[in-house]
């Protein structure tokens, strides 16, 4: 994908491969993930085996985030049976967002590893007051904002909850010292950041300032800015966000987030029972709401297309161990949660109608595996209208449900939890497959669209080439930047020239995708050394 050249891009620079051309047409993607697959890189020269140990490794970290999870769990659901909090850890990390993006050299899995065990930090300093689990969650931070730029708000939150912590029981130089250490890893970040824009990315690039976030007060006007001029765009957004976050949730998160405001007042009282327990539901609830809130913001003219209405992959990382937390308390609370799930299932019954009938006015292509939850409903029931009738009447029963165990208390059914995952489990293996199964006929389409191109620069040991690149065909070149990834020692030339004015030259070899193809008259068909269903390629050097 674009993205995966992006991360990519710092890793063929680090190894001394010269893609600059194409990554001219890139946005500009953090230097931390291309960091790893740099080493990756390096190890495993050939570029389809360094792929698939990048996905190997994501899998390894998909591993290691369970892991974390249950040894919160350990901590915070000791009365819970560990079967059920290993169960409870498989329901939340095996969502279909993690399946599908450990699938794709993203760094995804790695940014939900950092989160869980920042947050995993933040209960050890709670219990243990070692100075030792600031430093291990703060390095934590250091990589996620080296990873994406949305990881600086994460480490700005997790900065004030660590200091807040530190004031609470008046030790006032372990605040002191995290915030010097938050500032050293501002720089430091931000000299990564300035690193990779000057040598990757050129300066003159028109895509740098896309992706990145800056850390002057000027974007926090922008930010606000936004909001105010566009509060009815943002409000959509927002419930796209938020419609989506219940459905893939199971509706669980809502549990953690009501709590989360009477554990607020708890601790502000000093009446906490649980401290622990209470400062990293907040914690998670803060920090989810807060990302759901900037990718709201930074989708905001979310018409543009039609996935960017419920886009949850800036924000998603931060669902799994919030519902982890979610299944644990639907599991061990016994007042008011029915109630609690019945809020989640209203909304969602008043929103989910609106937020689809908004995606089906929106003409664009839909990104699944950015917003895999409802892009695995539309693959399932393709029909709008029939989706929405679907998806509601099972809101009614579980609403309907959840009202009749409200107001019976007295009916001790301790079961009903694990139906509702059964129920939620099987919804989303409908979904990961659906999804799935598309993506992976995109990659096959992709692969054989470029496949015979590839065999011919091999065969006939081509070392450079001229991609004819229109601006008004393409956005991004994306056929050249697979190629380039398949070929890393291949120097490819963008060619920007108005196809108007175009002329062949001798000892040249021509790549151009077959809808700007028709632009350029001097290029003719039948003059074609390979013609696939989106490439033609004129070898003008034999």
């Amino acid at each position: 994908m674009n993205d995966e050249f992006g991360y990519w891009a710092t890793a063929g620079y680090l190894n001394g491969f010269r893609w600059d051309d194409l990554i001219q047409l890139t946005p500009y993607y953090a230097s931390g993930y291309g960091l790893l697959l740099s080493i990756l890189l390096w190890i495993f020269p050939q570029p389809e085996l360094a792929y698939n140990v990048a996905i190997i490794l994501n899998i390894v970290f998909l591993w290691i985030s369970f892991y974390c999870i249950i040894r919160i769990g350990n901590l915070v659901f000791p009365d819970i049976n560990k079967n059920l909090r290993t169960l409870m850890a498989t329901v939340s990390i095996l969502i279909p967002q993690t399946l599908l993006y450990s699938q794709y050299s993203w760094p995804e899995p790695l940014i939900l590893l950092l989160y869980i065990y920042a947050s995993y930090t933040i209960i050890l300093f709670i219990n243990k007051k070692s100075i030792k689990y600031i430093c291990y969650g703060m390095f934590a931070c250091f990589v996620l904002t080296t990873i994406h730029p949305r990881g600086q708000f994460i480490l700005f939150l997790y900065i004030a909850v660590i200091v807040f912590i530190n004031i609470q029981h008046h030790l006032y130089i372990n605040a002191f010292f995290s915030i010097l250490l938050g500032l050293l890893i501002v720089v430091f970040g931000i000299m990564m950041k300035e690193w990779t824009l000057i040598h990757v990315w050129s300066s003159t690039s028109e895509f740098t300032s896309m992706n990145t976030i800056s850390y002057d007060s000027a974007s926090i006007v922008d930010l606000i800015k936004s909001i105010i001029t566009h509060p009815n765009l943002f409000i959509i957004s927002l419930m796209g966000k938020a419609d989506s976050s219940l459905l893939t949730s199971g509706f669980v998160i809502v549990l953690p987030i009501v709590s989360a405001v009477i554990y607020f007042k708890n601790i502000i009282l000093k009446k906490s029972n649980d401290k622990a327990f209470e400062i990293l539901t907040i914690w998670l609830v803060i920090s989810f709401t807060l990302m759901m809130l900037l990718t709201s913001i930074r989708t905001l003219f979310w018409m543009e297309r039609k996935d960017n209405l419920v886009y949850m992959r800036y924000f998603d990382f931060c669902l799994v161990p919030l519902m982890y937390i979610g299944w644990g308390m639907f599991i061990k609370m016994k007042n008011n949660k029915y109630l609690y799930l019945a809020i989640g299932l209203v909304a969602s019954l008043i929103s989910y109608p609106y937020v689809i009938q908004k995606i089906s006015e929106i003409p664009t292509g839909f990104n699944y595996i950015c917003s895999s939850y409802i892009g695995g409903l539309l693959l399932a029931v393709s029909d709008y209208r029939q989706l929405v009738q679907i998806v509601q009447m099972v809101q009614s029963f579980l609403l309907a449900g959840t009202l009749i165990l409200f107001f019976n208390q007295k009916w001790k059914i301790h079961y009903i939890p694990y139906v509702w995952m059964l129920l939620y489990v099987g919804i989303n293996g409908i979904i990961y497959f659906n999804v799935s199964n598309k993506l992976l006929d995109n990659r096959s389409a992709d692969l054989d669209r470029i496949a015979e191109v590839t065999n011919y620069i091999r065969d006939n040991d081509i070392h450079q080439l001229d991609y004819l690149f229109d601006v008004q065909t393409e956005s991004y070149p994306y056929d050249a930047k697979l190629l380039q990834f398949l070929n890393p020692e291949l120097k490819i030339n963008v060619i920007r020239e108005s196809p108007k004015h175009f002329e062949t030259k001798d000892s040249t070899v021509y790549l151009v995708n077959r809808e700007s193809k028709k632009k350029y008259t001097a290029l003719k068909k039948v003059d074609a050394d390979v013609s696939t269903e989106g490439l033609f390629l004129f070898d003008f050097a034999n």
